[in-house]
Order: C-alpha cells, then structure tokens, then sequence
C-alpha cells in the first residue's frame, strides 16, 4: 500500500541522512553499495553485504568516528538476557489502564 512506501521512503532517508552527516564513514560504503549491486561487480565467494560492512567499520575506526569508549558505554545498554519466550513482558499490567 501507499503507506508501507512511504514508511519504506522515510526508513531510507533517514540511512542517508545519517551517511551525509559523516561524508566520509557514510558515503563510501553506500557507493560501494550502488556499485555491488546496482553495477554487478563480482566478489567471488565473499557475500557482497560483508564487504560493505567490512569496509564501514574501517572507515569508522579510522575516522575517529567510533571510539572505544562508545563501544564501552554502550555495553551499559546491551546486554545478553538469555533465552526467553516473551512472556515476562506480559506479566505486569499495572500501567494498562493509564492508556485506556
């Protein structure tokens, strides 16, 4: 429908906003994007997607755009909680009724 396009349009544009705002760590990867799969250009084995992340982590370490210490802060953030079902994030309903 309509709306998935333009939920798909603005998903996009907000990739490449995030690309122009570091032109360098951003925009060399998404040409290498265009030019393996818009271009054909052969790989061999080695999926084409690995390349071009291969290539962004590069560019960012090399550009000072990450650093370690944000690869530190954000292990505050993401951790492993194990296998779960989901149904913990169904066990407390206090806060229902505020939205109804």
């Amino acid at each position: 429908t309509a709306l998935s396009g333009i939920s798909f349009a603005f998903l996009g544009l907000a990739q490449v906003g995030t690309a122009f705002a570091e032109p360098i760590v951003g925009m060399m990867p998404l040409f290498i994007v265009f030019a393996l799969y818009f271009g054909e250009v052969g790989t061999g084995s080695f999926p084409k997607s690995l390349v071009v992340f291969i290539v962004g982590v590069i560019l960012g370490w090399a550009d000072g755009v990450s650093t370690g210490d944000a690869v530190s802060d954000s292990t505050d953030v993401v951790k492993a909680w194990g296998v779960s079902t989901g149904v913990s994030a169904l066990s407390d309903w206090s806060s229902a009724p505020d939205y109804m």
